[in-house]
């Protein structure tokens, strides 16, 4: 959101920490990232106008906290539409973290050929 390169915080995350152009918490980051759909096709894609904006992040060293090399466009990783349409299916770790919600995505994988994946919405436990 501020685009100093980092996630500051849950609120530059979508999921529950979100807040909606309502004053309101979202239930889950797919409702969070539905505020982002201008065409309301339930997809977010090159057609919606912050789809340029959104970052994929890895945690490449595993110290639960990005860095700018962490951090790559959704364009950059071939991610071509985020479906909204999610269905709920809970898996949790060890820790307590919880991936509930789960929709589809399509990407260009590296062959050049249109693949689909699963984008999960993790519900982190806060320790």
């Amino acid at each position: 959101l501020d685009r100093n390169g980092y996630i500051d915080g849950g609120h530059e995350l979508f999921g529950s920490g979100s807040v909606l152009t309502s004053g309101r918490h979202a239930q889950n980051g797919f409702l969070a990232l539905g505020e982002l759909d201008d065409n309301g096709d339930g997809i977010i894609s090159v057609l919606d106008r912050r789809f340029g904006e959104l970052q994929v992040w890895r945690d490449v060293d595993g110290d639960k906290q990005s860095t700018p090399f962490e951090l790559s466009s959704l364009a950059d990783e071939g991610v071509q539409q985020i479906e909204l349409a999610y269905g709920v299916a809970e898996q949790c770790d060890e820790r307590g973290n919880c991936g509930r919600e789960r929709a589809s995505f399509s990407f260009v994988g590296a062959g050049g050929q249109e693949q689909v994946g699963e984008v999960v919405d993790v519900h982190l436990s806060c320790q």
